[in-house]
């Protein structure tokens, strides 16, 4: 009967071994399709999100061609030879009476000290 009993222990830790390299082989292959899936999941969400950015830019880009009609069509009611400027056009425009006023400011400071 011990013999039968060592022989069984004997047969459950070769068992045992054999099954630890199995078992170690399947973990890892559960960590790699998790890994997997994560990065699968990742990469649609950064597709989805391309996705939006594109058509994001395309809905500004057809609100700018409207702006762009929008001004032109005003100055054609407004009998205007050019289209409206626009607000980057304008704030040139501004910065650059700004500079043309502070310069004819320090002359006039400088003329009133000479003076």
């Amino acid at each position: 009967v011990q013999l039968e009993l060592d022989y069984r222990m004997a047969q459950q830790a070769v068992v045992r071994d054999e099954l630890l390299p199995i078992e170690q082989a399947l973990s890892k292959l559960e960590a790699d399709i998790a890994t997997v899936h994560t990065k699968h999941a990742e990469k649609a969400e950064l597709t989805q999100l391309n996705r939006d950015l594109a058509a994001k830019k395309e809905v500004a880009r057809k609100a700018a061609e409207d702006v762009n009609e929008a001004r032109c069509k005003l100055a054609e009611q407004l009998g205007l030879l050019e289209p409206l400027p626009t607000a980057a056009e304008m704030e040139a425009q501004l910065a650059k009476e700004l500079e043309e006023l502070a310069e004819k400011l320090t002359q006039a400071a400088a003329e009133l000290k000479t003076a």
